[in-house]
Parts: C-alpha cells; sequence; structure tokens
C-alpha cells in the first residue's frame, strides 16, 4: 500500500477488493470478518457487476462497491461508507433484497435460493448506544 492512500476512500477500497487481480485479499477479508474456520474458508470469488439493474424505467438504480458469488452460490455485498446516516440500515437492507431477489427467475423454485451476505464497514458510529464494533444481524422469521 503506497503511504498516505486511505484504503478507506470508496475507489482505493473497491480496487483493493473488488478488482479481479485482488481477488484473494477479498477472500480474506471476507473469512475474517465471517470468522471462518479453517476448513469453512472461501476458495474461489467471482467478482460480479456491482450494478443492480433497473427493471423498469421507474425502478431505484443501485450500485453497489463489491458484489461478488462463492463456489457455493452464495451472495456477497461488500459495502465501504465513511459516514452512516439514519437511513443506513434501509438501505443496507434495500440493497440486500434486491441481490438476495437477482436469484430467481420466471418459474424457478425458492428452494434454490442460496444465502446473500452483507458486509458493511462503516468510518463512523451507526449505533452509539452499542459497545461492539462488530455487529452482526440475521432475517428471522417468528412463528
Amino acid at each position: 500500500m503506497i503511504p498516505g492512500i486511505d484504503p478507506k476512500v470508496d475507489y482505493v477500497f473497491k480496487k483493493l477488493f473488488g478488482s479481479e487481480s485482488n481477488v484473494s485479499l477479498l477472500l480474506s477479508l471476507l473469512d475474517a470478518v465471517l470468522k471462518s474456520p479453517p476448513e469453512q474458508r472461501l476458495v474461489e470469488l467471482e467478482i460480479l457487476n456491482p450494478f443492480n439493474d433497473k427493471e423498469t424505467l421507474d425502478d431505484k438504480l443501485s450500485i453497489l462497491d463489491i458484489k461478488a458469488r462463492d463456489s457455493l452460490g452464495r451472495q456477497y455485498n461488500v459495502e465501504m461508507e465513511m459516514a452512516g446516516s439514519r437511513i443506513y440500515p434501509q438501505r443496507v437492507l434495500y440493497y440486500w433484497a434486491v441481490l438476495h431477489g437477482q436469484q430467481l427467475h420466471e418459474g424457478d423454485d425458492y428452494s434454490v435460493l442460496k444465502p446473500t451476505i452483507s458486509i458493511n464497514f462503516l468510518n463512523s458510529v451507526l449505533f452509539p448506544d452499542v459497545l461492539e464494533h462488530h455487529l452482526s444481524f440475521q432475517l428471522r422469521s417468528f412463528q
């Protein structure tokens, strides 16, 4: 890394972790964040087009920092954000939902859905009342 270049800057982050030539860095980053045990470490990732294409003219366009898929079909959205805002959690959930929904095509059964994982690095405090720096959220069904 060249001294003075901040890896949190959007362009630098995408160049470091979102390019095919540096896919090993992204593998290591994901394993570190996910705390993968050695036998479950990621071995292969495909970097995908970061654009979530609009299906209709009035759909919201979203562009992810890094979009990838592993050899098991799990999808990843990795984002670097310099300043979180009060609406940031809704944006994260929206990006996750769009990416997750892109797996299915006409006639597909819902059982083919693979996990979609969003990892977000914030350079600011989003939840000031929470002491932890590494938070994990999951969608759950309450019955």
